[in-house]
């Protein structure tokens, strides 16, 4: 009851699954649990147990256990399961994987008939083997986990929806509001540079190869600007052909330097052979530092705009700094 109530209320999947493993933990006294959660056609590890163990241990959804259970089984217990043809056609890697994790008894998690986890646990610490009442106690809070984290998946999809573009997956312009916000009260007493990339002649590239061509030029430009930027900024997909970097306590010195990196990565993009008689992607890009040349948000967007304004003026394909 403890668990429903929580679990009807969170819609953080990790939440969930922390309280799934406690009430676990509290009420049968196994070794080790492993919550997997399936990931295209694998179950992987999502909570429980070491960080190790979670690198290793994966169930593929072929694998014979999976199939045992999507006969409509409420629960496999690994020692009966050994006598079931199931069991013999597994290949033996996957057998000695179970053995060597110890996997003693596996509860499906289902939604709509469909198994999006699996509950693994290990002997118990008494050596006691599982019995009715444990089996119904953990396909009851199966049942109640699936429903959650479903909720919680939801949840979590219009959120990143919500926050993240979804062709380049950068953060929108919607997050590029909030977090400009965020970083410039943060820079009260250090820096803040804002750099502003607009691919030159986007339009024309598109008629000439097509919207779907465009897209994948756009996210060779997120990808080519993601990697030269690395920890040291954010990246944003402003608008169609206009992505954004902040970078927290860089000058404009420092921001050029890396935009200078990402005007020639891009440039580099169609060398490759499948590519080279693509047109040329070139940028036009434009910095604003707070405090040396804004005042406030507004300027500084304001001024990085106008700085790009007067790169695409002196020819393109070059980085402009207002001062």
């Amino acid at each position: 009851e403890r668990f429903s109530a929580f679990a009807s209320r969170s819609l953080n999947t990790n939440e969930i699954l922390k309280a799934l493993n406690d009430t676990i933990f509290e009420n049968i006294p196994a070794d080790k649990i492993y919550i997997c959660l399936k990931k295209n056609d694998a179950y992987v590890v999502k909570y429980g147990a070491s960080p190790l163990d979670k690198a290793v241990l994966t169930i593929s959804e072929d694998n014979p256990c999976v199939t045992y259970l999507n006969s409509g089984e409420s629960c496999l217990l690994i020692n009966e399961f050994k006598g079931n043809p199931l069991y013999l056609s597994m290949w033996e890697e996957e057998k000695k994987m179970i053995s060597d994790f110890g996997i003693a008894c596996i509860i499906p998690v289902r939604v709509d008939e469909k198994i999006i986890g699996l509950i693994m646990l290990t002997k118990k610490q008494n050596n006691r083997g599982y019995n009715y009442n444990d089996t119904v106690f953990l396909s009851t809070l199966a049942m109640i986990a699936g429903i959650s984290v479903k909720n919680a998946d939801l949840y979590e999809q219009i959120y990143r929806e919500s926050r993240y573009d979804t062709l380049t997956e950068l953060y929108n312009h919607k997050s590029f509001l909030e977090i400009i916000e965020r970083e410039f009260v943060k820079a009260k007493d250090s820096s803040l540079a804002l750099l502003f990339i607009d691919i030159d002649d986007f339009k024309l590239y598109n008629q000439l190869y097509g919207n779907e061509e465009g897209d994948k030029a756009l996210k060779m430009v997120a990808e080519a600007i993601t990697r030269c930027v690395g920890d040291n900024g954010i990246v944003f997909r402003y608008s169609g052909k206009v992505f954004a970097v902040l970078f927290p306590g860089y000058d404009s010195k420092s921001a050029q330097r890396v935009a200078e990196c990402i005007k020639y990565t891009i440039y580099n993009i169609n060398d490759t052979p499948e590519r080279r008689l693509y047109k040329k992607l070139t940028i036009s890009g434009g910095i604003c530092v707070y405090p040396y040349a804004a005042s406030n948000v507004k300027e500084m967007i304001d001024n990085a705009d106008l700085a790009v304004y007067n790169a695409k003026n002196n020819g393109k394909n070059c980085i402009a700094v207002y001062n």
